[in-house]
């Protein structure tokens, strides 16, 4: 259960990253605020998972 918990931290890491480069190079999307929320949500959730991961 473990690697599968790590795995999805690291994707849910990997997306947040990917959309903060594409927020950051320009207006590619029109809810920039939206998406900005979205992606400290899934960033905290990667940690959560991350943390989890390490302690069971």
């Amino acid at each position: 259960m473990q690697p599968v918990l790590f795995f999805i931290a690291v994707l849910l890491f990997v997306i947040t990253i990917y959309h903060m480069k594409l927020m950051a190079v320009g207006g590619v999307y029109p809810s920039k605020y939206i998406l900005k929320r979205r992606a400290m949500l899934s960033a905290v959730g990667g940690l959560l998972l991350i943390l989890l991961a390490l302690f069971f």
